[in-house]
């Protein structure tokens, strides 16, 4: 494992700075989830889902052909099948990028306004702006005084970052994240409106999305991330998990932004 150097927020703003000279159209691209802030909010909107029992008959063979990958039984309901998955990926049990497909998929037959205002109830109730990282947020203040375009990337469903990124004054059409297929119903499909933006995927939705920016940093917590931190100028591992710190390695200048103790 690399010896990595702990910065400041501070710290990192000099490095931007000093990176921003030639750079064309310069973008920050952020994860979500252990980067923005702590822990997953496709989880916590998965776990809303299940106390509200949101899911429909429509999920149930995606539910179990999940379950029987990972070994599960895939008797009961699709609430009770997603509080198993649930579990499992908690565990350890479900690796992130099924897991990642699967809670966004999840919704099939809801309609997106319905998923939308289980978001904004369920970051309201997990105390999201109490989880966020202080040093973030001063690196996207600098961004947006700096004409520094702010990129969220994220594997976590679209609704869940969407309601999540409000208070860091992030609009909607700056978040990329899985997207369900509307269907002419007017509800939410089995199948992802484009691909997947989990690992390498991060990448190439971000070339698609902005393909004429120089991506001044970027900034993640997990092995994922590392495709989108190697094309940055500045990359930044947020509270960076041990997997990510395993491939620090293929990061060329990466640094650690830690996460400031939680308080009692």
């Amino acid at each position: 494992m690399t010896n990595l150097e702990h910065v400041t927020a501070a710290h990192v703003i000099e490095r931007l700075e000093r990176a921003l000279e030639g750079a064309h159209h310069p973008a920050l691209a952020f994860d979500a989830d252990g980067t923005l802030w702590r822990g997953d909010v496709g989880c916590d909107l998965f776990q809303g889902a299940i106390e509200s029992r949101i899911f429909t008959d429509e999920v149930l063979d995606l539910f179990r052909r999940e379950a029987a990958s990972i070994g599960l039984t895939q008797e009961g309901d699709a609430t009770s099948l997603a509080a198993r998955l649930l579990d499992a990926f908690n565990d350890g049990r479900w690796d992130d990028g099924p897991a990642a497909v699967t809670m966004a998929l999840s919704f099939v037959g809801v309609t997106p306004s319905a998923l939308a205002e289980l978001a904004d109830e369920v970051m309201a109730k997990v105390g999201l702006r109490e989880r966020l990282h202080p040093g973030v947020a001063e690196i996207i203040a600098w961004a947006n005084g700096r004409s520094v375009r702010v990129q969220v990337v994220s594997a976590s469903p679209i609704a869940a970052v969407h309601a999540a990124v409000r208070p860091l004054g992030i609009a909607d059409d700056r978040v990329l994240a899985m997207r369900p297929r509307v269907r002419a119903d007017g509800t939410l499909a089995s199948e992802l409106d484009g691909e997947s933006v989990y690992g390498e995927g991060k990448v190439k939705a971000l070339e698609r999305a902005l393909p004429d920016v120089t991506l001044l940093g970027a900034f993640g917590d997990s092995a994922g991330d590392a495709f989108m931190l190697r094309r940055s100028r500045v990359p930044v591992a947020v509270g960076p998990s041990q997997r990510l710190l395993d491939v620090a390695h293929t990061v060329p200048g990466l640094v650690v932004l830690p996460f400031p103790p939680q308080r009692d």
